[in-house]
């Protein structure tokens, strides 16, 4: 826990008598501060899961001296949104040599549907029950654009290769102006004609009119 607030005394200062959340933070902190380690088991999941994708469950499993089991027997067991129970062996996760990572286990799942999802492991080591570890998982709730907000720079220099286009950084803004400017095609010299104008339009008329006039002359109308 990190605090920076050196002149956090002027907050209680400028506070009314009657406002104690000052001495309630302080409480709250150290109480904090002074709760036990966290327990030996520990169950988490990746967030931002939608339905259809692959759901990572990473189970740590430590003995009351917080020494990861090495020969663990981890069960999850997950209970979907509609009731529907499902259990899953863990297996021990490896290093990226390919060593086993020691009381590390992770087990995969695939939901159908949007909700929560509650997920428990039971880990064993050998006959002996070492305890439940459980968590919640929100499923489909999530918005995927906002999961992650850092730039997608590979991302877009992808969409500027495929478009013809350049990803600046702002650095290099001061040359966005040049840079349009020379993407700018040379203006083509535009000539405008009236067809209203034109011999061809005068004769197309006189011989609509002309047509007209003998096709009522010789049906016989005025």
């Amino acid at each position: 826990m990190v605090f920076s607030g050196e002149a956090s005394w002027r907050w209680r200062m400028l506070m009314p008598a009657t406002d104690r959340s000052f001495d309630t933070f302080w409480k709250q902190a150290l109480r904090w501060l002074a709760l036990p380690a966290s327990d030996p088991l520990r169950l988490t999941t990746v967030p931002g899961a939608a339905p259809g994708d692959t759901l990572t469950v990473d189970v740590l499993a430590r003995d009351a001296a917080f020494e990861p089991l090495r020969d663990a027997s981890v069960v999850v067991r997950v209970t979907a949104p509609d009731g529907k129970n499902e259990s899953l062996q863990a297996v021990q996760a490896k290093q990226a040599s390919g060593q086993a990572r020691d009381g590390t286990f992770v087990a995969t799942l695939r939901p159908d549907h949007s909700g929560v999802y509650k997920v428990s492991a039971d880990v064993r080591g050998g006959t002996a029950a070492v305890g439940t570890a459980s968590a919640s998982v929100l499923v489909g709730g999530t918005d995927l654009e906002m999961a992650d907000p850092r730039v997608n720079r590979a991302l877009f220099e992808r969409l500027a290769t495929a478009s013809g286009g350049r990803v600046l950084s702002e650095e290099d803004l001061d040359t966005l102006p040049a840079l349009l400017r020379a993407a700018t095609p040379g203006a083509a010299l535009a000539v405008r004609r009236d067809l209203w104008h034109t011999g061809w339009s005068f004769a197309a008329i006189l011989v609509l009119l002309g047509a007209e006039w003998l096709l009522r002359r010789s049906w016989g109308l005025r």
